[in-house]
């Protein structure tokens, strides 16, 4: 993690997640592709924070990188790959 970054505690993010899927339930005909946020330098783990989505329901998509985590019930869209670095000359 990085030591200028202060992310906020599991449980507020929990509450935020939970306001996102009531929303997404309320909302059955829109679809939500939803990513890995907090896995990099906010330093969670894919497993801390997928777990949070356990109980979304089936308008919301996710990274691949959580199939593992939430299992073959949930759909999937891929997984995010970095841009290769670029250099220039």
């Amino acid at each position: 993690m990085d030591p200028q970054i202060s992310p906020p505690p599991l449980d507020k993010i929990a509450r935020y997640v939970d306001d996102f899927l009531a929303y997404a339930r309320s909302h059955p005909n829109d679809r939500f592709q939803v990513t890995a946020f907090g896995c990099g330098i906010a330093g969670f783990s894919h497993a801390e924070i997928a777990a949070l989505f356990s109980a979304a329901p089936e308008n919301c998509i996710f990274e691949e990188a959580w199939r593992p985590f939430l299992g073959s019930s949930k759909n999937y869209w891929g997984t995010y790959q970095p841009f290769p670095r670029m250099t220039c000359g």
